[in-house]
């Protein structure tokens, strides 16, 4: 639902119709929509929005790992991390903002008015984020998951339908497009999308096989990966998912991997052992098991 108004006041009450929610504490979403640059303007202004941005970037994370966890419960741990950055990047939650309304809302400053704010993807996706956070607090975890989990819904069915290689409606065949996950994922950071170079090729012309290096800079690291394929193609996208792996990797410092495929594509292993604490059932509606 788009939603186009000048009028601050219906804006903002055509954000809440949007959320279906209407703020107990009309305090928390006044915060929620108010720029640094406004207050920068207003001092009397009791606080911004950077606070709940801070807490509603996490909630959102959360809710967004939680659904893709539970429906993609084959999926390793780098796929995970790829997918949910191509639902909660920049791009993506400032896309939703505009669709829900939430720039004419905005409480801004003259001169952030100026160079047009209102459409700025980094004053969008952080307002969004805030209005997350204000939902947090005023209606609690159920409520901000329920709306969470409608307003991103195509997302996420986007993304779990990439992961199961059914984005055209075909049975689910274990492949995932491995390049254009990692693409939207480097890009999403701010980074340029990977190379990728044959390093090999071996075998009769009717059988070949293709060994390719995929190379990116992440976080300002160099990682690659390498894959291996019957086709440049297929071992450019091996290749891919294990720069996926390099990059969601946890608890190290980002390294090269290695990845084979025959026609069903998956990032390498994960080496850790099963940790109780992850693996329990977790309650529905209860975000401290992850």
């Amino acid at each position: 639902m788009s939603v186009e108004t000048t009028d601050p006041k219906a804006a903002t009450e055509a954000l809440c119709e949007a959320l279906d929610h209407q703020f107990g504490d009309p305090t928390l979403l006044e915060a929620a929509l108010t720029h640094r640059s406004w207050r920068n303007e207003h001092p009397e202004a009791p606080s911004d929005n950077q606070r709940l941005e801070f807490l509603g970037d996490a909630v959102i994370d959360l809710i967004v790992a939680r659904h893709l966890f539970d429906e993609l419960d084959d999926s390793r741990e780098g796929v995970l991390t790829v997918l949910k950055s191509s639902v909660v990047d920049e791009g993506a939650l400032a896309a939703l903002a505009r669709e829900i309304g939430l720039g004419p809302a905005l409480r801004l400053g003259k001169g952030e008015r100026l160079r047009g704010g209102r459409e700025l993807p980094s004053v969008l996706s952080d307002g969004l984020e805030a209005l997350f956070g204000a939902l947090l607090i005023d209606a609690g975890y159920g409520r901000t998951r329920e709306i969470a989990l409608r307003l991103f819904g195509h997302a996420l069915d986007a993304a779990v339908a990439r992961a199961r290689g059914d984005e055209n409606g075909d049975v689910n065949v274990g492949v995932c497009n491995y390049k254009t996950a990692v693409q939207e994922v480097l890009q999403g950071g701010g980074e340029k999308p990977p190379v990728y170079s044959v390093t090999q090729e071996e075998g009769p012309p009717h059988d070949r096989v293709f060994s390719v290096c995929a190379s990116a800079t992440w976080r300002g690291q160099a990682v690659s990966a390498e894959g291996v394929g019957r086709t440049k193609k297929m071992a450019e996208n091996t290749a891919a998912s294990g720069l996926i792996a390099v990059i969601g990797g946890i608890g190290g410092e980002p390294q090269s991997s290695m990845a084979a495929a025959d026609g069903v594509l998956t990032p390498p292993d994960d080496k850790r052992g099963a940790d109780p604490a992850i693996d329990a059932p977790l309650a529905e509606g209860d975000p401290s098991g992850i």
